[in-house]
């Protein structure tokens, strides 16, 4: 429709949405979806997958999410991908390779937007309870970053229950 009827200039109109600050409290008033997340659960941010539904190797994902997405329109705002990896799954001269080999992959696919939380559950965990430890642990959200510490619980335990990738 927003192509079918352009400004006076001839430019079209842009509409997005884009679930990347308000993804944790729309999922509260969202019921079950059909990919098995539960009612009044968070929703995935930007285009990434649903929380441990990626299952199969972060290239899968982002493969998955290449197909899903239609090229034919230059508003690509909302493909936002977060992925979170294990420090050890990226360490030393091999995890380099294997996180270059991700973005490599990503370039290809020509996908907007990809960002990493280089962290693992257990860090997390900690800094729920000892916050005063942790207040300089900054963790990506989607399209920005803030401390955890200063994060809601339910925003914390949305980037907790985020699929921690194995490189």
């Amino acid at each position: 429709m927003l192509r079918k009827y352009p400004k006076p200039n001839g430019q079209c109109f842009i509409l997005r949405c884009i679930p990347i600050t308000f993804h944790v409290p729309l999922g509260k008033v969202t019921w079950a979806t059909p990919n098995g997340r539960p009612a009044h659960e968070y929703l995935s941010e930007g285009i990434s997958a649903s929380h441990g539904m990626d299952l199969k190797g972060p290239t899968v994902a982002l493969t998955s999410m290449a197909h899903g997405r239609d090229t034919s329109y230059r508003e690509k705002g909302g493909e936002l991908i977060n992925m979170k990896f294990a420090p050890g799954n990226v360490a030393g001269e091999e995890g380099t390779r294997r996180l270059m080999q991700i973005v490599r992959t990503w370039s290809n696919l020509k996908l907007w937007h990809v960002q990493f939380n280089i962290l693992n559950r257990e860090t997390l965990l900690a800094a729920q309870k000892d916050p005063e430890k942790y207040r300089d642990l900054v963790v990506r959200i989607a399209g920005y970053s803030a401390y955890f510490v200063d994060l809601s619980p339910s925003q914390q335990a949305e980037i907790i229950a985020r699929t921690e990738e194995a490189a």
